[in-house]
């Protein structure tokens, strides 16, 4: 049952971030990887962080346009995408 929470909040997830014109590379683990659109992906990790949402940013030439999105609860990934929302209005 964890198992298709997972695969099911990964691919809404996914969905919602491809709406808000991010590149996310397919995946089949309980994390996506996820480019920002009119974000630099490291100031979007730093305003989530600032509102206590972690996520990965690897600073490597091949990595540090993407961050590494851990598959969380359902509230904690609609806590993301509404922080994320919120970051890419300012």
């Amino acid at each position: 049952k964890q198992f298709e929470h997972i695969v099911e909040l990964r691919a809404k997830t996914t969905e919602s971030l491809e709406a808000l014109g991010f590149e996310v590379i397919p995946s089949q683990t309980n994390f996506i990887f996820t480019r920002p659109t009119g974000l630099i992906a490291a100031d979007w990790f730093q305003q989530l962080r600032k509102r206590k949402i972690l996520t990965r940013w690897f600073d490597s030439p091949k990595a540090r346009n993407w961050l590494r999105i851990t598959i969380g609860t359902e509230a904690e990934m609609a806590r993301f995408l509404t922080a994320t929302k919120s970051i890419l209005r300012r």
